[in-house]
């Protein structure tokens, strides 16, 4: 018989003592993480939410397609109904698409111009992507960029867009959109 087989044993007692001690502070510990860790992975934004995002990457439409992804990271938390629904410093992802976009920079633009599109957040490690919710404007940017924080911006005309990195963008949601988690990936 082992050790822990034989119940007359004097240290069989306190090794089950740690054990569930290790086991209660392993539950405890989670329960902390999941309760601190907001899951908004399935949560909802409306039309006029606004957000600035901190590009981590540049923007230059001369060597870069359209579709093509940037990151970069909230500047201050996104709440709707007084709740946080998107934190500061989470990462998000941008696109490179063709659409309506009212100013940048102060430079108008037309419906044909390209733009930045704000589409995924990260909480944790999981990414959670923009779903259209409800009837909205017809499918197609989820949000309108506004205004671009940063003198160098430079815009030879609707086809060609250059925004440094760091620069803040201000963006605004055109549409209600879903968070939908679709897990853990790398753009």
């Amino acid at each position: 018989m082992g050790i822990l087989q034989n119940p007359g044993n004097p240290l069989v007692f306190p090794m089950q003592i740690k054990i569930v001690t290790l086991a209660a502070m392993v539950c405890l510990s989670a329960s902390r993480l999941a309760a601190a860790a907001p899951n908004n992975m399935d949560a909802d934004l409306p039309a006029g939410t606004r957000a600035a995002i901190r590009l981590e990457d540049y923007v230059n439409t001369e060597h870069q397609p359209k579709g093509f992804t940037y990151r970069g990271s909230v500047v201050g938390d996104v709440v709707v109904g007084g709740k946080v629904v998107v934190p500061n410093k989470a990462k998000v992802l941008l696109r490179l698409a063709a659409g309506l976009t009212p100013v940048a920079g102060g430079i108008p633009v037309t419906a044909q111009a390209l733009t930045v599109d704000w589409w995924a957040v990260k909480f944790e490690g999981d990414w959670a992507e923009f779903r259209s919710v409800g009837a909205g404007p017809a499918p197609g940017l989820f949000t309108v960029l506004t205004s671009v924080e940063d003198r160098r911006l430079v815009s030879k005309g609707p086809g060609s867009l250059y925004i440094p990195f760091h620069s803040i963008l201000q963006f605004e949601l055109r549409t209600p959109v879903r968070l939908l988690n679709v897990g853990r990936y790398k753009p």
